[in-house]
C-alpha cells in the first residue's frame, strides 16, 4: 500500500531582494519561503497587498524541484500583513481554513533522511500551534517543529513536547537540527532540549502545505514569515549565521546563555557585528538595521518587540521595505542591546554622570551601539516610562550621552544636544525622544559605544516618582513609611484609608518637599486606626493641583498583642507564641541590617522555638511576621 507523506508549514514574514540565501548559508538549501519576496493575489503576476488575500506564494531557493504553493480557492486563502514582525510582512493562516499546499514532491527533494536543519519565525496565535512538521499518516513518525518544538507519532497522538513551549505572544525564532536520529530544539539560538524521531523517508512524497496538517486537520492560528530547510545537520558556525540573518530581521534577541550557544551575531564573510560576551549586561532587546546582499538582508529600521527603543535610516516610515534611505556599502550594520533599567532616572543612576556636561538627572536604561562598515546617519527613538514625567520635557534641556566604557562618570563622556556644532538634532512628541543626525562624530565607525539620555534643568525631571512605600505595625499603631527621590513641584503628600480596599477617604496630609534631588524619607502615624484591616493609598499633589495615586499598602495592627516574643534580646534561639485569635499558617522572615533575609520559616503551632544559626553576629534584627490577616514587626537583638 502507498503511504502517502504531507509536509506541512505554518509561520510568518515580509520584506522585498533577491533570492540568495538567509545568513550566506547556501550549502544543502533545498527551501526557503519568506513573507517578503513572491507573494501575489493571483497566479504569480499581482503582487498582495496588505490585509489582501494570498493566491500564491514563491519558492526562493534555487532547488528547482521545489513547486509554488497556491490556493485557488477564495475562501481558504490567507492573508497578507505587511508590518507585523519589525517592521516586516506575515502571512496569517486563521486556524479554520486558511492553507496553501503544492504538487507532490519527494522527499529526497529535502532530505537525505538522517540529516536535516530548519529554521523558522512565526508567532503562534491560538490553537495547537503546529509551525510546521513533516506527518506520515500512518507509517513512522516524523520531525514537527511548532512554537513547543514538538514531534508526533504516526497518527498524530503522545505528542512529546521538547521544550521551547507554546503559546508566543510575539515573533519567535526556533531551530531544529535532525542528525541521524537525534533531534535537537533551539529557541533564540539557545539549546532547548532534544529527543530521539524517525528520520523522514527519502522515498515518500508529499505537497508543501501551509496551514494545515493533511492527517490531522488545522492546528491553530498562526502567523507564518519565513522559514528555511537545509539537507545537512549544520554544526555552530552555519547556525549562528542563520540565526543572526533571522534575529537582525526580525527584531530577536538571539540568547548567550544556554547550551554554550555564545549569542555573538555573525554577518557575511565571518564579520563578528556584536560581541555578546564583551558587556554581557546589555545583552538584551537586540535591534539593529543592516545591508548583507549575501543574505539578502535590507533592514534599514528595527524596533524593541515593545517598541520602547527605534533605530533607523532616513525617516521613519511604516514598514521597513517603505523606508526611503539607503546603504552605500555591503556588509553595513549598527546593532544595540540595552541594560533593562527604566526610562526614567533615579537617585543613584543620577550620579553617575560625567561631571563635566551639568547635567540634573539620566535615564536609568543605557544602550550598548556597535557599527560596522557604516558611513550613514542614523536615527534613534526613545519612549519614556510615566515615571520620567513625559509631560514635562523641554528639548533645550535635553542631553545625548556618549561614553567609551558604559561608566558615565568616568572615561570619556560626551554630551550632545540638539543644534549643536555636530549636527545632533533632538526632537520630542508624545513620550518619544528622538535623536537624529548620529554620524561618525558621535560613535566612531567599528566601534562600540555606550548612549543615555540626560537632562540639565529640574523642569525636565527624568525623575522616578516613589522609590518605596510601606505600612507596618508599631505596637497596635499603623505607621506608613515612604521614601522619593528628585521631586519636582511636590507641594503635599495625602494618605488615604478604606475599609475594603475601593472606597478611601483622607485622613491625612504631610507636607513635601517641593524640588529636591536627594532621597527624602517620610513617616506618617494613623494615631486612630480602624480594629480592623485597613487599606491606605498616597496621594501626591504638585503646586499647580495636578495629582497622582501612587500605591496601596494593607495591614492589620489590632492582633499584634496576640503574638509573643521571647526571650528578647537572645542567645542563639527564641520562641514565638501565638494566641488563639491568630489565624496560623503565619510566615516568620529574620532580616539583618542590610535588609538581607537570614532565616524563614512557615509557623503553625501555638509554641515554636526559633533557632538561628549559631554563626550569625551579634547585633539587632528585624522580625516580621505575617499572613493575610496581620502583620507584626518586632526589633530583635543577639547576644553573645
Amino acid at each position: 500500500m502507498k503511504t502517502t507523506t504531507t509536509l506541512t508549514i505554518l509561520l510568518l514574514s515580509y520584506l522585498s531582494v533577491s533570492a540568495q540565501s538567509p545568513g550566506s548559508i547556501s550549502t544543502n538549501l533545498t527551501l526557503w519561503f519568506k513573507a517578503d519576496a513572491n507573494v501575489y493575489s493571483d497566479a504569480g503576476v499581482t503582487a498582495a497587498t496588505n490585509s489582501g488575500t494570498v493566491q500564491q506564494w514563491n519558492e526562493q531557493s534555487s532547488n528547482a524541484s521545489i513547486p509554488n504553493a497556491s490556493q485557488t480557492t477564495a475562501s481558504n486563502q490567507p492573508t497578507l500583513n505587511t508590518n507585523v514582525f519589525n517592521y516586516n510582512p506575515a502571512i496569517l493562516f486563521d486556524g479554520v481554513n486558511d492553507f496553501l499546499a503544492s504538487s507532490n514532491v519527494q522527499f529526497s527533494t529535502f532530505t537525505s533522511g538522517t540529516n536535516i536543519s530548519m529554521y523558522g519565525v512565526m508567532q503562534h496565535l491560538s490553537g495547537a500551534g503546529t509551525n510546521f512538521t513533516w506527518d506520515d499518516a500512518g507509517s513512522n513518525a516524523k520531525i514537527v517543529l511548532s512554537p513547543g518544538s514538538s514531534y508526533f507519532d504516526k497518527n498524530g497522538s503522545n505528542r512529546a513536547t521538547t521544550g521551547v513551549g507554546g503559546g508566543n505572544t510575539q515573533q519567535h525564532l526556533a531551530s531544529t537540527i535532525a542528525n541521524g536520529t537525534n533531534l535537537k530544539v533551539y529557541d533564540a539560538g539557545a539549546y532547548k532540549n532534544n529527543s530521539t524521531v524517525t528520520s523522514p523517508s527519502g522515498t515518500s512524497s508529499s505537497p508543501i502545505a501551509f496551514g494545515k496538517m493533511y492527517a490531522h486537520g488545522w492546528p491553530g492560528s498562526v502567523l507564518f514569515g519565513e522559514i528555511a530547510i537545509y539537507n545537512a545537520a549544520h554544526g555552530t558556525t552555519e547556525k549562528v549565521n542563520i540565526e543572526t540573518y533571522f534575529a537582525i530581521k526580525y527584531g530577536i534577541t538571539l540568547s548567550n546563555a544556554l547550551g554554550g550557544v555564545d549569542g555573538d551575531y555573525i554577518a557575511s564573510l565571518a564579520t563578528q557585528i556584536w560581541d555578546a560576551d564583551d558587556y554581557s549586561d546589555y545583552h538584551n532587546n537586540i535591534i539593529g538595521i543592516g545591508k548583507d546582499n549575501d543574505r539578502t538582508l535590507l533592514q534599514k529600521q528595527s524596533h524593541t518587540i515593545d517598541d520602547t527603543t527605534r533605530i533607523y535610516l532616513s525617516t521613519l516610515a511604516a514598514t521597513n521595505s517603505a523606508n526611503a534611505g539607503a546603504f552605500a556599502s555591503d556588509i553595513s550594520y549598527v546593532v544595540v542591546g540595552d541594560n533593562q533599567g527604566r526610562m526614567c532616572g533615579n537617585a543613584t543612576i543620577n550620579a553617575e554622570v560625567p561631571s563635566a556636561c551639568g547635567l540634573y538627572s539620566r535615564l536609568e536604561r543605557e544602550w550598548k551601539v556597535t557599527k560596522t562598515n557604516l558611513s550613514e546617519d542614523f536615527s534613534m527613538d526613545f519612549t519614556l516610562n510615566a515615571c520620567a514625567k513625559p509631560t514635562a520635557v523641554t528639548i533645550s534641556h535635553l542631553r545625548l550621552l556618549v561614553d567609551d566604557d558604559g561608566d558615565f562618570s568616568s572615561g570619556t563622556t560626551t554630551c550632545y544636544f540638539n543644534g549643536d556644532a555636530f549636527g545632533t538634532v533632538i526632537s520630542y512628541s508624545g513620550s518619544v525622544i528622538t535623536v537624529s543626525g548620529i554620524s561618525d562624530t558621535h560613535i566612531a565607525n567599528n566601534s562600540t559605544r555606550f548612549i543615555t539620555i540626560g537632562s540639565t534643568n529640574s523642569i525636565t525631571p527624568l525623575p522616578i516618582e516613589l522609590l518605596s512605600f510601606e505600612a507596618t505595625c508599631n505596637n497596635e499603631t499603623p505607621t506608613l513609611n515612604w521614601t522619593t527621590a528628585n521631586e519636582i513641584n511636590n507641594d503635599y503628600f495625602t494618605i488615604l484609608r478604606s475599609e475594603d480596599g475601593l472606597d478611601f477617604s483622607p485622613i491625612g496630609t504631610v507636607k513635601g518637599n517641593g524640588n529636591s534631588n536627594s532621597i527624602v524619607n517620610y513617616t506618617w502615624t494613623d494615631n486612630n486606626p480602624l480594629k480592623s484591616k485597613a487599606y491606605y493609598q498616597l496621594k501626591q499633589t504638585d503646586y499647580n493641583g495636578e495629582f497622582k495615586l501612587l500605591g496601596i499598602r494593607v495591614i492589620t495592627c489590632d492582633q499584634a498583642n496576640n503574638i509573643t516574643i521571647y526571650p528578647n534580646p537572645f542567645k542563639n534561639s527564641f520562641t514565638v507564641q501565638l494566641s488563639a485569635q491568630v489565624t496560623s499558617p503565619i510566615t516568620l522572615e529574620v532580616y539583618d541590617y542590610l535588609g538581607r533575609v537570614v532565616y524563614t520559616q512557615l509557623i503553625d503551632t501555638s509554641n515554636t522555638a526559633i533557632v538561628l544559626n549559631e554563626q550569625l553576629p551579634t547585633g539587632t534584627y528585624i522580625l516580621k511576621m505575617y499572613n493575610e490577616s496581620i502583620q507584626v514587626i518586632e526589633r530583635l537583638v543577639k547576644t553573645k
